[in-house]
């Protein structure tokens, strides 16, 4: 179980703002008591005219100093981690995972569970006790593409497959995506609140952006103006940027 933020636009001190949000919920998440730390690790990708950052670490999001930059435009994913298996707590099992293919680059954030030994089945991989479910699920976006990866996803959720992904095209376009789906039932019997892989849409001036749920409990985020995504659609966030070639 993890946290999300998706961030498209120039306005830094919004991005601030969530960011600050996103910090203080993987401290003490106010929608889970029973395990309310997500400190198994964070990283980000952000991606502006001007360079692309790919950021991981096993530190917990609040205790490191780093902070993505929006400079000018930007696309921004942030996830901090929470994992039941300490022994897989590593900058490498930090989201987001990178794929490189001819399709050219991913960058793949996810919230959730899927059934690992399908996708393995699907991916022909022969050893899936190599990888950890999520690992996979990006690599099958990677390699069938985004809108045959999550048909064939969908298939094999088990809790949920909240997810962001920034695809950098051949031409080095980047292009922001958010996706979201869960299993109610599945929530409930692990006694979270119904809304807990809830993913939001918040709009303002010079930024949109997609988040978990409790990032609206913090403090500095109560009060915004959200609406709940629609699960099962695939969506852009954003405009496209182009990396400069200089």
């Amino acid at each position: 179980m993890c946290r999300l933020l998706g961030f498209a636009g120039s306005n830094e001190e919004e991005f601030r703002r969530l960011f600050s949000c996103l910090r203080g919920v993987a401290e003490n998440d106010p929608l889970n008591s029973k395990e309310p730390s997500h400190k198994d690790g964070w990283g980000y990708v952000a991606v502006s005219s001007e360079r692309l950052r790919l950021y991981k670490t096993a530190k917990p999001i609040f205790k490191d100093d780093e902070v993505p930059k929006v400079r000018g435009y930007s696309l921004v994913v942030v996830h901090a981690r929470q994992t039941s298996f300490e022994a897989l707590v590593s900058a490498r099992h930090s989201h987001p995972y990178h794929y490189t293919t001819v399709k050219g680059d991913f960058f793949f954030a996810h919230n959730g569970s899927v059934d690992r030994e399908a996708l393995a089945k699907v991916l022909r991989v022969r050893d899936p006790e190599a990888y950890v479910d999520s690992e996979l699920a990006g690599l099958l976006i990677a390699q069938k593409g985004l809108r045959r990866g999550y048909e064939i996803l969908a298939k094999h959720m088990r809790s949920s497959l909240d997810s962001l992904v920034v695809h950098l095209s051949p031409k080095k376009v980047a292009t922001l995506y958010y996706y979201g789906a869960f299993d109610v039932e599945r929530v409930k019997s692990k006694g979270l609140p119904e809304d807990y892989y809830q993913l939001y849409y918040v709009k303002g001036r010079g930024f949109e952006a997609v988040l978990s749920s409790s990032l609206l409990f913090h403090p500095e985020c109560k009060g915004m103006k959200a609406e709940k995504i629609n699960n099962g659609v695939l969506k852009q966030l954003g405009r496209r940027v182009a990396l400069s070639s200089e």
